[in-house]
Order: C-alpha cells, then sequence, then structure tokens
C-alpha cells in the first residue's frame, strides 16, 4: 500500500487550495454524494504530523452492526485495508487507548464537542489524539462518510497516512435550518413520555421524532417518566373528551389528547398550522401564543361515524395476520385502538391467526369488554382447532342466544376460509339481530378459484336458510359480511343478491365510496414506526373485494368504509362498519 508524507509548506498550499475549491458535495433536495461532500480542513501547523492506519482495527458502534448495508460498506472498507480486524466497540478487548478506525459513537470516542452540531445528513471525519474517527447520527449518513473515507481519503491508492489535523465535515440540507421554542433552541430538548403512555401517545412521539429527523435533522431522545417541563415536548395527560391540547410554555411544549382520533388531529396540527405559523424562511419560532386546544373529529375520515347512528354497530375487519409484518405488535396495538375509537357492539374478524390469541390481541378484546362467541369447531375437517372468522360482541351489552361456524368446503388454504354466526340480544333494549363473519377463497387465477368462491356463497345462504328456518327468528334483522375477495360485480356477489340479500352499502342512508382494500405499510426499524402506508383508491362497487349484505327488518343507517390512517397501516384492508336499526 502506498504511503505519502507531507511538508508543512506542502501541507499549507494544499489545505488553500481545498478551501477554494466549490461545495459539490449537496444537492437541492438535501442528499449527499460519496465523492465530494463540503470539506472543512484544520489549518496546517508545524505541529503537523502524519498517521499511519496500515495497521489499526476497525471499531465501530455496537448498534450500528444491526444495520447490514451499513455492515456491508465497513466490509469493504476492511477488505481494502488489508483484512483490518473489525470489532464491536462494546465487544473490544483489547487496548481501548490503543489507536484504532472508530465508527460511530463508540465508546472510545469523545465527540461532546462534535456530535451536537452533527444532524442526520451530516458527517465527520477527523483525526483524534492518534485515532480517525468516521462519525454520523444515521446509519446510512455513516455509510456515506466510510465510503468518503474508502474513496476519498484513501482513493484507488490506497493511501494508509493521513496529517495529524485532518478534519473533514459534510453537511447536508434541510427545510427546517432553526426552530425555536420560545427562544430556546429545538435540538437541545428531548420528547417525555408518561409511564403509562399508550399506542396513541406512542405512535404520536414516534411521529413527531421521525418529522423533526428529516425536516430539521436533529433526532430527538425519546424518553419515559415524570417531566420537568424544560426543554421538553411532553405528550400524554388528560384532555377532555374528544378534544386534543397544545400548549407552548417558556419551558417546551404539551401535547395531550383523547384517544387515537385526539392525538392524530393534533399531531395533524402540530404539523402543518402550528408550524406554517411559525415559519420565517427556513427558521421556525415557536411561542406561546400558538397554543392551541381542537377537536379530535377533525382527524376522523368520517366524522358522523365516529358516534352510532343505529341500534347495533357491527365492524368488518381483516386484520392481516398478525404473524407478518408486525415489528413489536405496533398492527397489532393499532387494530385494537381503532376497535377502542369506534366501539363496535360486534366485530366480525378474518385472518384471526393462532398468534392474535397469544400476541395480546385477544387480551386487548378481552381488556377492552369484548367476548369471543363459542363455536363448536370440528377438527376433523379443522386440522388447526382455529377460528380464523370469528365474532367478538360487547359482553356488558350483549348476550348470545344462538351461534354456530361453518369450514367451507373446496378451495381453503390453513383451514381459514369460512363464516361464524351468532343470534345477539341488547340486554338493555331487547333488540335482536343476527351476524355473520366470512372470508372467501381468495386466489383469481383460474375458472376454479371464481367456481370455489361461488360455492362459498352458497353455502353461506345455506346457513342463512337454516337461522331463518327457526320460527322465533323469522323477522330478526341479519348483517352478514367480511372479506369476501372479489367485485361487486362478481358471480359470487350475484349469488347471493338474487337469493335474497341486500347489499348494506346500496340501502345505507349516510355511505362513503371507498375500495377500502391497499398495499401493505413500509416499517422503517430506525425510527420505529410505519412511515409508508397504501391509500384504497375510490369507488366501492367497483373497487372494493370487502362487502356487507343485510336481510330481514333491517335498516342500513351508516356504511363506512374507515379510512383513517391507523387503518391504512394497521392492515391492507380498511374495516367496515354497518350501523342498523329496525
Amino acid at each position: 500500500m502506498k504511503r505519502y508524507s507531507i511538508p508543512p509548506l506542502a501541507a499549507a498550499l494544499a489545505l488553500a487550495l481545498m478551501a477554494m475549491l466549490p461545495s459539490c458535495g449537496k444537492t437541492d433536495g438535501g442528499s449527499i454524494t460519496d465523492s465530494a461532500p463540503d470539506v472543512t480542513t484544520a489549518a496546517a501547523t508545524e505541529s503537523v504530523h502524519n498517521i499511519d492506519f496500515s495497521g489499526y482495527p476497525v471499531i465501530i458502534e455496537k448498534d450500528l452492526m444491526k444495520n447490514d448495508a451499513l455492515l456491508d460498506t465497513v466490509n469493504g472498507l476492511t477488505e481494502k485495508l488489508g483484512g483490518a480486524k473489525l470489532y464491536a466497540d462494546k465487544m473490544f478487548t483489547g487496548d481501548a487507548g490503543a489507536p484504532a478506525i472508530l465508527i460511530g459513537n463508540t465508546v472510545m470516542s469523545d465527540l461532546s464537542d462534535i456530535a451536537p452540531k452533527v444532524r442526520n445528513k451530516d458527517f465527520y471525519i477527523g483525526v483524534r489524539g492518534e485515532s480517525i474517527v468516521i462519525y454520523a447520527t444515521t446509519p446510512d449518513s455513516t455509510a456515506r462518510a466510510v465510503r468518503y473515507f474508502s474513496n476519498t481519503v484513501m482513493g484507488d491508492e490506497k493511501t494508509t497516512e493521513v496529517p495529524s489535523d485532518l478534519e473533514y465535515s459534510s453537511k447536508g440540507s434541510y427545510a427546517m435550518n432553526e426552530i425555536k421554542c420560545c427562544g430556546k433552541d429545538l435540538y437541545g430538548y428531548r420528547i417525555v413520555l408518561p409511564a403509562y403512555a399508550g399506542t396513541a401517545e406512542t405512535n404520536t412521539a414516534s411521529e413527531l421524532r421521525y418529522y423533526l429527523a428529516e425536516k430539521y435533522g436533529y433526532t430527538l431522545e425519546i424518553v419515559k417518566g415524570a417531566a420537568s417541563g424544560d426543554g421538553e415536548i411532553v405528550i400524554g395527560g388528560a384532555s377532555d373528551s374528544g378534544k386534543y391540547d397544545i400548549k407552548v410554555t417558556d419551558g417546551g411544549i404539551h401535547i395531550s389528547a383523547d384517544g387515537m382520533l385526539g392525538y392524530e388531529a393534533a399531531w395533524n396540527y402540530f404539523r402543518s398550522t402550528l408550524l406554517t405559523a411559525a415559519k420565517n424562511g427556513d427558521a421556525y419560532s415557536i411561542t406561546s401564543e400558538l397554543s392551541h386546544s381542537g377537536s379530535a373529529l377533525e382527524a376522523a375520515s368520517m366524522p358522523a361515524a365516529v358516534e352510532h347512528t343505529g341500534e347495533a354497530r357491527v365492524m368488518f375487519y381483516n386484520i392481516y395476520s398478525q404473524g407478518s409484518l408486525n415489528p413489536g405488535g405496533l398492527r397489532t396495538k393499532m387494530e385494537l385502538e381503532i376497535i377502542k375509537q369506534y366501539t363496535p357492539d360486534v366485530l366480525g374478524f378474518q385472518e384471526f391467526h393462532p398468534v392474535s390469541r397469544t400476541n395480546g390481541f385477544l387480551s386487548g378484546l378481552t381488556s377492552l369488554g369484548y367476548a369471543e362467541v363459542k363455536v363448536t369447531i370440528d377438527t376433523s375437517k379443522n386440522k388447526k382447532n382455529n377460528n380464523y372468522t370469528p365474532l367478538f360482541y360487547r359482553a356488558d351489552l350483549l348476550e348470545v342466544e344462538k351461534s354456530g361456524y361453518l369450514l367451507y368446503d373446496g378451495l381453503n388454504d390453513s383451514y381459514s376460509k369460512g363464516l361464524t354466526w351468532a343470534v345477539f340480544k341488547n340486554k338493555q333494549t331487547g333488540y335482536r339481530f343476527c351476524a355473520i363473519s366470512t372470508h372467501y377463497w381468495w386466489k383469481s387465477q383460474s375458472d376454479a378459484d371464481n367456481a370455489s368462491r361461488i360455492s362459498d356463497s352458497e353455502q353461506l345462504l345455506a346457513v342463512v336458510r337454516e337461522i331463518y328456518s327457526d320460527p322465533a327468528l323469522a323477522d330478526v334483522p341479519l348483517v352478514a359480511g367480511g372479506d369476501l375477495n372479489c367485485r361487486f360485480s362478481s358471480d359470487p356477489i350475484k349469488k347471493l343478491t338474487s337469493n335474497g340479500l341486500i347489499s348494506a352499502w346500496g340501502l345505507a342512508a349516510r355511505k362513503n365510496d371507498s375500495g377500502g382494500h391497499h398495499a401493505y405499510p413500509t416499517y422503517n426499524e430506525q425510527y420505529g414506526l410505519f412511515t409508508e402506508w397504501g391509500t384504497p383508491n375510490d369507488g366501492y362497487t367497483a373497487r372494493s373485494i370487502d362487502h356487507a349484505f343485510v336481510k330481514g327488518n333491517a335498516k342500513v343507517t351508516l356504511f363506512h368504509t374507515l379510512t383513517d390512517r391507523y387503518a391504512l397501516i394497521a392492515s391492507d384492508h380498511c374495516p367496515l362498519i354497518i350501523d342498523i336499526s329496525r
């Protein structure tokens, strides 16, 4: 490997030339190239000497080793160094004071003078003592820093000597250059959650942290516990029913709200209205005059759907197998928040995977006051002995008079396609109704797939006829629904509507026109939240594969395909809310 030496005069000239170079490491969007970021180099003095790092170990912050893309970049550097040893900082057993190439905020690094100035699109490379420090606040920026060190500092000639005063800093561009709260820089703040913080509070904190990191460049720390009120954004606390409050004081910002919609409305207001009012160019000044109170209904996809409009509310919900894409049970928790917010009397689920009975979802439903309708499963047919289409009901309000379960014959994956039915009676009003939760065969690749769904419709109709064969149930309103995996104009739906079942959407006095089904969300592991999600196309009859039908003495007062943001994240199916009356 080639080494070079820099005489003091030559070093000074080289540094002067570098200072004259134009910056070409940034784009308007704030991304940074690997070849030519902004460079700042300390002035050369006669005490400058060369450091040979050819035999240095490479020590990386342990948490950064979880990022495969970054680790590949670091491994490329170690190969270029001729097979340098790579260690995680907390696993390094050698002399902690010996010279090394330190990547990230390692336990060997003293970055107290540098770290507060480095935002998430920036990076820093410098010599500290006899060690070389490569530092950034995110895995992506750290990878850029490592590539810059490898490609530019070492170069094609694999140089392994640098001046002892060499420092490089690369600066990104940000939508928010400065944010102050009552005159204090926000980058020194932390986000505080109460010890009891639930899903809505925790998700709001993560959203705020992610937003500020992307726009402002600083990733604020999230802590749980008692708030001091100074230099803090506190999320949590009591708020009036159906309201949210944002209070700005000399000490910081306090956001409190009522439930999922309250925190969604508070976050929407903070991100758009409050910050817009605080903006002055690329600087922001948040003052006490920007304190605000508002209604949780601001975040509802249909405000009228928050309160019940009939004598019974049924929600049909394909919860998208909670064994998949459910980091930390976040989707499970969001689905429980949706149910808590809209309080259906009866829940008809699809894809109620066995894991949903052990991952906190079942216990969460129980804590909300729901009980599962008991049915008998023929294990000679259903080998998994799991009901994937269960019904749950509010045990304080309803009682179950009759119930049943059917596993569909024909094409059936994991014994998951079938139906559950029950007749309920309201303990307070005496109102009786029947609900059926169902899930049809899912593939659409051949005539056999369509034929299987037609067969599913025929089997559902047979159950409906059996229910109404009981004279005591002759005038009981019935609502059947779920994920039928076919459009409204398809043969399986025509089979239902030509045999006495009526579209609840068609009858509804109030409804929206949404396709319901949408793309899966994208999870951002670094920030612990879903940062992208699909949006369903408009057009219920043209797009939806989730449906509901009624029969008997049923008046449909509301049909709502729930498109609140939590619903778009928690599953690829939006839940259906059906309100019925006599």
